[in-house]
């Protein structure tokens, strides 16, 4: 039987015309498992001529927008899309986040303006697809070694950044999102294998293994609970730590993305909505309708702004958003010297650290006063803020340092989920330590260190 409202594109980037040391031929095999598992009418079902697979020479910038523009024209309300990108995800020296293509050019570990798609290309499109039920799968990462790896440059994370994630929510209806791994994590492979590791956890869930018959179809909630559990089964310290995300927006049910093994009569119907519940105990990010929003407007105008005052070093902003600066000491060495009050909602302010004091003042998130996100959630907002000034500003040993302090954060963040009380999230511990060492070379580091054993 064939799922005739499903389209797909495909995309593995293996290979770099201007960048050979980026070659990671792997993606192009998970394009290919993906695409070949997704026309089989025996499993996913999805009509030949409606998936599209675009990868290495293909993989070009104006071929991943041209056939964005494509589904665009083939697609209605009713219908189905499944978009599995493979390859490298970067900043680009404009400051906007970019999916890499076969003909990007790189310019001190960055991809150069206009020659992949940025974040801003992506959402606009996304936009135009009248499509209610959308899945981007996307595989790239934050990675160490670029054999093992799937990775452009160390200093930088690689990973779909939280902002773009949620800008995707607010594209449509029925958006949702399934990441390799978090920003701070490594998405990894083995060599020798016909795919990654994330990917083969996707292609054993198509085949019906570790999840559910639901009225003919594959939900995204059951295709990623059985990602999240293979993954994070195979991949262990000490190699390391790989969860996949689900990002989704809040109220939202499950949708079905493919057809179950076998299927002779699916009763999917028209709706995007399942009476299931989401999965519990892993790696999900429910974002509120209104957050989404912003995050979207802000991506598409190009004014994320970012407010520092008080003591801080003068700068200019080098890349899509604009950030105005004080003069002074902020950062020094790779020590953040921010402290204050974590306020609910997308702003974060509070007294700078230093001789004199200061605020910082950023538009992501949400609006003050909004109690939907907790401390914690507004620090790790903050200190991804703050990676992504030491970007623009050429400071990598600091942004590597924050993200360090990022991988903290969010497990901390993670524990305070599963207990559901910040009081009893036991791993501040893990935060706690790593600021106690950065304070003891750095005192006007004390207040910060302070605020956060409060938390518990």
């Amino acid at each position: 039987m064939l799922f005739t409202a499903a389209h797909a594109l495909v995309i593995g980037v293996g290979s770099y015309k201007n960048v050979a040391a980026a070659n990671v031929p792997i993606t192009v095999a998970d394009a290919q498992a993906v695409a070949q598992i997704l026309i089989d009418p025996q499993l996913c079902g999805y009509p030949q001529e409606q998936v599209c697979v675009l990868y290495d020479e293909s993989a070009t910038r104006d071929g991943i927008l041209n056939a964005l523009d494509d589904l665009a024209t083939k697609t209605g309300p009713n219908g189905t899309i499944l978009l599995f990108y493979a390859g490298h995800g970067e900043y680009g020296t404009d400051g906007l986040y970019y999916l890499s293509s076969y003909d990007i050019e790189v310019a001190k570990g960055k991809i150069v303006a206009g020659t992949g798609v940025s974040e801003k290309e992506l959402l606009e499109r996304f936009q135009k697809l009248k499509a209610q039920r959308l899945l981007l799968i996307f595989n790239a990462c934050h990675a160490g070694n670029i054999s093992s790896t799937l990775d452009l440059d160390t200093s930088l994370a690689k990973s779909l950044p939280d902002a773009t994630a949620a800008a995707v929510l607010a594209t449509g209806q029925g958006r949702a999102i399934i990441t390799a791994c978090r920003a701070d994590q490594l998405s990894h492979f083995d060599k020798d294998t016909p795919a990654t590791i994330f990917t083969s956890a996707l292609l054993a869930g198509l085949h019906g293994n570790g999840v559910m018959n639901r009225n003919g179809g594959i939900s995204v909630f059951d295709l990623y609970s059985q990602a999240y559990d293979s993954v994070t089964a195979r991949v262990k310290p000490p190699r390391g730590v790989q969860q996949p995300e689900l990002t989704v927006q809040q109220g939202r049910g499950a949708m079905i993305v493919a057809l179950y093994p076998g299927t002779q009569t699916a009763t999917m119907g028209l709706s995007t909505e399942l009476p299931q519940s989401l999965p519990m105990g892993k790696a999900v990010r429910e974002v509120s309708a209104a957050e989404s929003r912003q995050q979207l407007q802000q991506i598409i105008r190009g004014n994320r702004n970012i407010t520092i005052s008080g003591t801080m070093n003068g700068g200019t902003n080098t890349g899509g958003d604009q950030v105005n600066m004080g003069s002074g000491d902020y950062v020094r060495g790779n020590q953040d010297k921010r402290s204050g009050a974590f306020i609910s909602g997308g702003t974060v302010y509070g007294p700078v650290v230093g001789s004199n004091s200061g605020s910082i003042t950023t538009s992501y998130g949400l609006t003050p006063g909004s109690t939907a996100a907790s401390p914690l959630q507004q620090a790790i907002t903050a200190v991804e803020q703050a990676i992504v000034v030491a970007r623009q500003r050429g400071s990598a040993d600091t942004a590597e340092d924050l993200a360090g302090v990022l991988v903290s954060l969010r497990a901390a963040l993670t524990a305070e989920e599963a207990k559901n009380t910040i009081r009893r999230a036991s791993k501040l511990q893990t935060v706690q330590s790593a600021l106690r060492e950065l304070a003891a070379a750095d005192p006007t580091l004390q207040s910060l260190l302070l605020q956060v054993q409060q938390l518990q």
